[in-house]
């Protein structure tokens, strides 16, 4: 019989002095920040594109969505790759705590 884990892991970050978490299962890498390319007339939230190790995926401020105020993302910001429904995006974040669970 196999003993079933009901622990849920989960990469902590910050955002404007806010604590958030994202399940480590959608979490596929964390990097820092790569560089963008913008893309002209995109959605607020979108920063642009970046390539990593040659697959080309957006980046996504999820400030938009929380109602934390914008800013430029800086050279020590982190970016989390998620993957969501076989797609990957990464979402800039100020920092990466560590994973929890």
């Amino acid at each position: 019989m196999e003993v079933q884990n009901n622990e849920w892991q989960v990469v902590v970050f910050f955002l404007g002095g806010q604590a958030f978490a994202i399940s480590v299962d959608k979490t596929r890498e964390i990097l820092r920040w790569p560089g963008s390319r913008p893309i002209p007339e995109s959605h607020p939230a979108m920063i642009g594109i970046t390539s990593v190790r040659g697959e080309v995926m957006p980046l996504l401020d999820l400030r938009a969505y929380l109602g934390i105020t914008p800013k430029v993302p800086l050279e020590s910001s982190k970016v989390i790759i998620a993957e969501f429904n076989e797609s990957k995006l990464g979402f800039v974040v100020d920092a990466v705590e560590r994973i929890y669970g």
